[in-house]
């Protein structure tokens, strides 16, 4: 875990992107979250710095890396052994000095450039997508604010007040003190009916909170077994689209096993962004205003005419420029031309410069083999 830094959603890729032009140090490594494993993350820390330091000695031979190397030397003392990230990332020039943590594991990058290794930042900042969950039983319901699988209780919310009458049983009463055994004024509910009406009244009430917490394209996911969870659906007024149902008992189950529970269908909940994104390519396609492959998306976004950007998020590839900065070579030229080690990682950069938007996917989910879509302005 990084020592706290309060950071705004997508703020730390903001930094990042505003030191282009400038000598900038990324490092990005996975480590070991669990086990004695953990022991060498350090190691494999310093082991990254020393090849740092080497790049930095073959592109810059006439410059000191003493200032950038304190810089990282001080950034590596945040992590802390015991709670690590599943991965850190380091990124230092002149001007910043930021360790980031990220919740999935990544591939180990160490690269020396005009600019910042934005790819697992901008996947931070587009998975970094709040959620609610919901934790229902007959007994109880509960009400936690999520991002990825870490949850955070939402204590004031007056849900703890609703369960207290819970099941008061519904004895017969007779109709007066003379009458005997002759009759009775009512008659005794069934059990189940009896609970079946009161958890939908109190289950109404649930939803009425939840309700005054959920903001615009927030998901909300309800964890109750499978009894609770129809009652619940019967008289819930959220809107269904964003309503996301784990059916399992939740009254076991820790803090850290409901993040795990929860996630997963946030995630697949923003999945479904990609069939809807596909689709408004597919009537662009009509309209002329797409492109696909690296050279023609790279054209159109130096062009400023890019709206949309779909990238597999497992493509990397080098590429080469030459005198125009509009024409990307993917085998060098006969001319003068400089080295861009990873020109989907540029291009990512570009697109957010001239304010258009990025999707990073899954690998290979993109339709006919894909690795780079783009829908432009005009």
């Amino acid at each position: 875990m990084i020592a706290p830094e309060e950071s705004l959603r997508g703020e730390e890729l903001a930094t990042l992107l505003s030191q282009k032009g400038n000598t900038c140090i990324s490092i990005i490594l996975p480590l070991a979250k669990y086990g004695p494993e953990r022991e060498q993350n350090q190691r494999i820390i310093d082991k990254a710095i020393q090849k740092a330091e080497q790049l930095w000695h073959l592109y810059y031979p006439d410059r000191s890396q003493k200032p950038w190397l304190s810089k990282l030397l001080q950034l590596k003392e945040k992590l802390d052994p015991v709670h690590p990230p599943q991965s850190i990332g380091f990124f230092v020039s002149e001007d910043v000095q930021l360790v980031c943590s990220f919740p999935f594991s990544t591939k180990e990058k160490i690269v020396i450039g005009n600019s910042f290794e934005i790819r697992d930042l901008l996947k931070k900042a587009q998975d970094d997508q709040p959620y609610l969950l919901l934790t229902l039983t007959f007994q109880k319901a509960q009400l936690y604010q999520g991002a990825y699988t870490q949850l955070t209780p939402l204590k004031p919310t007056g849900l703890s007040g609703i369960f207290k009458e819970y099941i008061e049983y519904n004895r017969p009463s007779r109709s007066t003190s003379y009458a005997g055994q002759a009759h009775v004024k009512s008659f005794e509910k069934e059990k189940q009916a009896v609970i079946d009406e009161r958890a939908l009244h109190h289950f109404k009430k649930v939803d009425e909170i939840v309700n005054h917490y959920q903001t615009a394209h927030t998901p909300i996911v309800v964890v109750a077994d499978q009894e609770p969870l129809a009652l619940y659906k019967k008289v819930s007024t959220l809107d269904r689209q964003s309503l996301l149902f784990v059916e399992k008992d939740p009254a076991h189950l820790s803090e850290y096993q409901l993040g795990t529970h929860g996630w997963p269908p946030v995630k697949k909940w923003m999945d479904n962004q990609l069939t809807e994104l596909l689709k408004q390519y597919d009537e662009a396609i009509g309209a002329g205003r797409t492109r696909d492959g690296l050279q023609a998306c790279w054209r159109a976004a130096q062009e400023g005419n890019c709206l949309f950007l779909i990238v597999d998020e497992g493509y990397h590839v080098p590429g080469f420029l030459g005198n125009d900065d509009y024409y990307l070579f993917r085998k060098p030229p006969l001319q003068g031309y400089r080295i861009i080690t990873d020109a989907v990682d540029d291009l990512l950069e570009l697109v957010l410069e001239k304010k258009g938007r990025v999707l990073l996917v899954e690998p290979d989910t993109l339709p006919f083999g894909k690795k780079v879509l783009l829908i432009t302005r005009y």
